[in-house]
């Protein structure tokens, strides 16, 4: 079984301003839920690919954002998820 976390454990890390990386992954679980719409298919981006998008659209080096997860102690792999799972 994969990893989760929920999008709101991201609400307050940082990079360049506080919650930035929280306001990219809702914006991308939308885009997730517009696409997967209509299908048996549901997509979610993991820790790590959701720091590299961070990294590219802020034209930043990737390495240094990873580097801001890890020592969030946030699972690089776990996807990240809408909502608290229980």
């Amino acid at each position: 079984m994969k990893s989760k976390i929920s999008v709101s454990s991201l609400k307050n890390i940082g990079i360049r301003y506080e919650g930035d990386i929280y306001d990219l992954a809702c914006m991308l679980l939308k885009l997730d839920e517009a696409r997967n719409k209509g299908t048996n298919i549901t997509s979610r981006n993991t820790v790590i690919g959701l720091f590299r998008i961070y990294a590219m659209l802020a034209h930043m080096d990737e390495g240094q954002v990873v580097a801001i997860a890890e020592q969030h102690k946030l699972p690089l792999g776990a996807t990240v998820e809408p909502v608290d799972k229980k």
